[in-house]
């Protein structure tokens, strides 16, 4: 069974998961209709979660720290180079 599902919202993705089951430290969750598997730690879920729940998290691009770890890549790349 799965009730995931991905809708898409301006500048960023609602994803919801359906908890399949557990093993061991990690819960598989069902992502999408495809019901595409991911393996997720258990210490990172809410409390109350179990088998059978669907969660919903958003995805969002973040600008400002991939452009300051562009920054510091190209920084450290520079400093490679000037033999530091």
């Amino acid at each position: 069974m799965s009730c995931a599902r991905m809708e898409p919202i301006v500048g960023s993705l609602k994803v919801s998961v359906f908890v399949d089951r557990f093993e061991g430290d990690y819960a598989v969750l069902l992502v999408s209709e495809k019901g595409v598997q991911v393996r997720w730690p258990v210490d990172y879920l809410p409390d109350g979660v179990a088998e059978g729940s669907i969660m919903s998290f958003t995805l969002r691009a973040d600008a400002a720290a991939t452009k300051a770890a562009g920054d510091a890549i190209n920084s450290l790349i520079e400093r490679l180079e000037r033999g530091e």
